[in-house]
C-alpha cells in the first residue's frame, strides 16, 4: 500500500542517541533528523504479514540521510559518537492533516549503511531499522523436556501429545 502525504502534511523522523534500552521509552530524548532525511529518498515502511495464512514479520523502516557533514559516521569525528550503533531506537510520526503527530513506525536501527551519490562527493548513509518482533526472533527456541526427549526417543511411541506449549 502507498500513501502519498498531502499538501498539509508534517513528517517528522527522531532518532534517541544513547537511549537506555532498559528504561521506560517515555524518559528517551528525541533528536529530529527529518531535515538530513533526503527528500529524493522516500521513506519505506512495511508491517504485518502479506496475507492471513503467512506469518508475521517484523516491521521496518528503511531512508536515506545526507551525512556530508559526518554525523552518522561510526568514528570518533561523528558528533553523534559512539551513539551510531545498532539497537538505536527510531521512530516516523506524520500528521497527515493537521490533528497531531501520529507514530508510523517505532523500532531500532539494525544498520547505518555509507553510500554515495553517482559523483563520489556527497555522503549519504542508508538508515534500516526493524521493529521489536525482530529482536524477538532471535536466539534459540526453548528447551525441550527431559521427560518429551525421552518418549520421542521410544521406537515403540506410535502417538504422543505432550500438553508443554
Amino acid at each position: 500500500m502507498r500513501n502519498t502525504l498531502g499538501p498539509n502534511a508534517r513528517l517528522e523522523v527522531s532518532i534517541a542517541w544513547g537511549a537506555d534500552l532498559s528504561a521506560n521509552p517515555a524518559t528517551w530524548t528525541w533528536t529530529e533528523i527529518t531535515g538530513d532525511v533526503f527528500g529524493q529518498s522516500k521513506i519505506s515502511i512495511t508491517v504485518g504479514r502479506s496475507d492471513e495464512a503467512a506469518t508475521s514479520q517484523p516491521a521496518s523502516c528503511s531512508f536515506t540521510v545526507d551525512n556530508r557533514a559526518g554525523g552518522y559516521s561510526l568514528g570518533g569525528q561523528s558528533s553523534n559518537w559512539p551513539n551510531v550503533r545498532r539497537g538505536t531506537p527510531l521512530r516516523v510520526r506524520v500528521d497527515p492533516d493537521g490533528g497531531g503527530l501520529q507514530v508510523r513506525f517505532q523500532g531500532e536501527v539494525v544498520g547505518f549503511t555509507p553510500t554515495f551519490d553517482s559523483t563520489g562527493i556527497d555522503a549519504r548513509v542508508q538508515v534500516t531499522a526493524s521493529g521489536t518482533l525482530r529482536r524477538l526472533q532471535q536466539g534459540k527456541p526453548g528447551s525441550i523436556s527431559p521427560f518429551r526427549n525421552a518418549t520421542l526417543a521410544d521406537a515403540a511411541t506410535v502417538a504422543y501429545w505432550p500438553c508443554e506449549e
